[in-house]
């Protein structure tokens, strides 16, 4: 076991389930499901950009197109009604 093993470890445990968890049940007690739900969608742009800051992976159009769709898609089922 190395040290950027554990840190790696800790991180994935603590930050990356535990508060995600904690997270997504206070919101489901404080918003609709529905809005909630929508929210989940938001998991592969932030894992994007994780990813560019952590690892320098390269961005593409692509991936920029995708993240307009998520957010847009994102955005209609939040909005109110």
């Amino acid at each position: 076991m190395t040290r950027e093993f554990l840190i790696g470890m800790i991180w994935l445990v603590l930050i990356a389930t535990f508060l995600a968890y904690a997270v997504y049940y206070t919101s489901l007690r404080l918003f609709p499901v529905a809005k909630v739900s929508a929210a989940i969608y938001l998991s592969p742009p932030v894992t994007m950009v994780w990813a560019w800051m952590l690892f320098s992976e390269p961005l593409t159009v692509a991936m920029f197109v995708g993240l307009a769709v998520t957010f847009i898609g994102v955005w209609m089922t939040s909005r109110s009604e």
